[in-house]
């Protein structure tokens, strides 16, 4: 499901009938922080279809001050999304693995290494043959024993 890789849909595009919205309890969670409108449409994508259209329907700007730059609040709404979606991400093997390896990266980012490091270890053993896990764990030790700060992916 492309829809658990990355937060592609905004909000403002949705056309969603209320009585869907309200008969499944899908509202945003207030205790995300970050992220919200991915979550969403996560649990959105549970009751009903999207229907994609070719066309922008938004012109987004994101300015310095953005919640989409804090990247510690983005992080850790990932970790909730993650765990609070858990059984969707299990069922998609590849696209959790590279969700845990994004946390883990992004963590190592923010200074939480040993947080980013149990992330990155758990997507390798989930799917030891995950090429761009190792990656990230390589960038992730050249870090850490060399300091030489080494960007592969986003997160």
């Amino acid at each position: 499901m492309v829809l658990l890789n990355d937060n592609i849909i905004s909000v403002q595009t949705l056309l969603v009938k209320k009585a869907l919205l309200i008969d499944n309890a899908c509202f945003f969670d207030p205790a995300l922080r970050c992220n919200e409108d991915w979550d969403f449409n996560i649990r959105l994508s549970k009751f009903t279809k999207f229907i994609f259209m070719d066309k922008p329907g938004v012109v987004a700007f994101i300015s310095d001050d953005s919640i989409s730059n804090q990247r510690s609040r983005n992080i850790y709404s990932q970790i909730y999304i993650t765990r609070k979606n858990a059984e969707m991400f299990r069922d998609e093997k590849p696209i959790y693995v590279r969700r845990l390896g994004l946390i883990g990266a992004g963590l190592a980012r923010i200074n939480k290494p040993r947080l980013g490091y149990r992330f990155l270890r758990r997507a390798v053993l989930t799917q030891p043959y995950a090429m761009e896990t190792w990656m990230r764990m390589a960038a992730f030790i050249v870090q850490r024993i060399f300091g030489i700060k080494v960007s592969l992916f986003r997160a």
